[in-house]
């Protein structure tokens, strides 16, 4: 079975191809087919969008009413400062990509400093600044008009900030129908898992969760998202867990079915339960909940990092493990019912992995029997040491993994990724490989002295590869995984 490799992207997720052995960047399916703003007409009031306002003044009035079609934001400020307005992020912007930007604007009554139009804030993926973009400056009071421009990224990866409107002014300004689009572009032919929170950062996942307005807000959130772009979708957030189940005590709501409550409210069903019998079973609740919801209509996973299920992890006492961070009735419910897990341990050099990382693929082993797993390959960590992907990568590729790169401050397509694919060629290969520190030359980084993983001298193979496979074998594999619509379907991502 050939290697998958793909990018994890901050924004939507990630994504694999199909029949091929890799896949870099592309352009992500941040909305619906053609529209990449989420809740561009705000007929779901301000969900999707952040009110960008200067430390040092007071925030923009923003209000809801009827507009152009349907409903409208409306600014209001009062002062004759600089006062921000609302924006939406996109990171891992293609290189040389022309986006199309519109909006119907009306104002009533400005004055002074004016207003500025359909504003593109334009960065380095780290926020180093490039440039800013904007149409122009509206004043008095004007009509519903039609506002637009196009613009070309870079020629290397971005992430750009998009503000219909900033106010410099005093006055109303009334924004309707916004519009970004890619010249060019068309709904992916395969989908991408959704990392919901990445995509909509405007609505937080509320870590922890208090009020039951948090919980509403979530569900009809995640109950909004465009789901028929996506094969699958990660449980609220990428790291969210059953530590974050701090209802008030008045809490009595519903979430995606599923009854939540306040621990007071919970003793009247359960009058012997504890603290932490309330935190399993809510926990348990908020899993199952939405596991039914969305999985009749794709696949569902969850994030399990190796902080998360192995106590101790890199000697903090804080890491508690599974009853803490999952509590054993969702976790059971997660390995018998999920499609997919997604995994990372920020492995920093050989003593880590055989610390913190060897354990944890001994126990995704353990639990995940069932599931699809995913692994997001942690570089350029403090301390991190190039050769130690080799020993993430082996141990991924040995189960079969998916295995993905999450740029942090660089694109994959440098340094990182043509690693990723010579790895696949070592692998393949069945390269001396060794998860001790020996003599040797580093065929993966070029490394020459003390290294470790695929070496150059046979005498330090280790002979820790699988036994190979046989070709009658790989296809009754191929035939299983088919049949129970999780493996071969999957490389259609």
């Amino acid at each position: 079975m050939a290697k998958q490799l793909g990018v994890w992207s901050v924004t939507t997720g990630f994504n694999v191809p199909s029949e091929a052995k890799y896949v870099v960047a592309t352009t992500p399916a941040y909305g619906g087919p053609a529209e990449l703003l989420y809740n561009p007409d705000f007929e779901q009031g301000l969900l999707g969008w952040t009110m960008a306002t200067p430390s040092d003044t007071t925030p923009l009035q923003a209000d809801i009413r009827p507009g152009y079609v349907g409903d409208s934001v409306v600014l209001n400020s009062n002062e004759l400062v600089y006062k921000g307005g609302l924006s939406q992020n996109f990171r891992d912007v293609p290189p040389n990509t022309t986006f199309h930007f519109k909006a119907m604007v009306k104002t009533v009554d400005i004055e002074a400093l004016r207003t500025r139009l359909l504003t593109f804030s334009v960065t380095t993926t780290d926020r180093v600044w490039i440039e800013g973009k904007y149409l122009g400056y509206i004043e008095g009071s004007n009509d519903w008009t039609l506002y637009e421009f196009s613009y070309t990224t870079p020629d290397y990866p971005t992430l750009i900030t998009v503000l219909p409107v900033l106010v410099y002014n005093r006055g109303e300004v009334w924004i309707d129908e916004v519009s970004l689009t890619i010249e060019g572009w068309q709904p992916p032919t395969a989908p991408a898992i959704l990392n919901w929170w990445r995509m909509h950062r405007g609505v937080a996942p509320w870590n922890p969760f208090v009020t039951e307005a948090d919980l509403n807000t979530v569900e009809e959130a995640l109950k909004a998202v465009p789901i028929e772009n996506f094969w699958g979708i990660i449980h609220i957030a990428e790291e969210h867990y059953r530590i974050h189940v701090e209802f008030n005590d008045d809490v009595n709501t519903t979430w995606f079915g599923e009854v939540m409550l306040g621990y007071p409210l919970y003793l009247a069903e359960a009058p012997n339960a504890t603290i932490d019998d309330w935190m399993d079973e809510m926990w348990l609740r908020m899993v199952r909940g939405f596991y039914n919801y969305f999985h009749p209509l794709m696949k569902v996973g969850i994030t399990i990092n190796a902080g998360s299920v192995i106590v101790g992890y890199k000697g903090r006492a804080s890491a508690l493990g599974i009853p803490t961070y999952w509590g054993t009735p969702a976790l059971n419910f997660i390995t018998e019912h999920y499609d997919f897990v997604i995994l990372y341990a920020y492995t920093t050099n050989l003593q880590f992995f055989n610390d913190w990382t060897k354990p944890y693929f001994e126990l995704i082993d353990q639990l995940f029997t069932k599931q699809k797993k995913f692994w997001i390959l942690s570089n350029d960590r403090e301390g991190w040491e190039p050769e130690v992907m080799a020993l993430e990568l082996k141990n991924a590729f040995d189960r079969n993994m998916v295995t993905m790169i999450y740029p942090y401050k660089k694109p994959p397509f440098e340094e990182i990724w043509p690693l990723m694919l010579n790895a696949i060629e070592l692998y393949d290969a069945r390269t001396p490989y060794t998860e001790s520190i020996v003599n040797d030359t580093n065929l993966l980084t070029g490394y020459v002295g003390d290294t470790y993983g695929w070496v150059a001298n046979p005498e330090h193979d280790e002979g820790l590869y699988p036994t190979p496979i046989s070709p009658t074998d790989m296809l009754i594999r191929a035939a299983l995984s088919a049949a129970t619509g999780i493996g071969l379907i999957l490389i259609f991502l």
